[in-house]
């Protein structure tokens, strides 16, 4: 796992806050009142909120990865699919079992769940980083 990248998405998601960070979602508009990309097809932050693998993607260029993907899954058949699991986890460099453990919050360790969204999401990262936990591949 890239423990750089994972800082970074970490500190995107301290820095916007719980406003900006919803984990059943891979990006999701907040504001219906706010355009959800900018005039250049990234993905706008004003009213935008995104799980921390949809900050992964942010993370690698400023939102144009992610904003194909939201343009794509709302119709635009212009915008080149993309598939968020797949690009987070290329850009974390982790695997697929791993990618579950982080990016569904279904499958964090119970201490992390328990904990209010945004809270446990930050507390799994700053684990995560130091290595006082591992990601763990969930069994079937």
């Amino acid at each position: 796992m890239n423990k750089e990248k994972l800082q970074q998405v970490r500190d995107l998601i301290a820095e916007h806050g719980p406003d900006h960070f919803y984990m059943d979602n891979w990006v999701r508009r907040n504001h219906s009142d706010n355009p959800a990309l900018e005039e250049d097809g990234k993905v706008a932050i004003c009213g935008t909120a995104m799980c921390i693998a949809g900050w992964a993607m942010y993370a690698e260029d400023e939102g144009e990865l992610i904003g194909r993907f939201y343009r794509s899954s709302n119709g635009d058949e212009e915008a080149e699919g993309v598939d968020p699991q797949t690009e987070a986890m290329r850009i974390l460099d982790m695997t697929y079992g791993e990618s579950w453990s982080l990016f569904f919050r279904t499958y964090w360790p119970a201490k992390y769940k328990e904990m209010a969204e945004f809270e446990g999401a930050l507390k799994y990262l700053d684990d995560l980083i130091s290595g006082a936990c591992v990601l763990e591949v969930p069994s079937a």
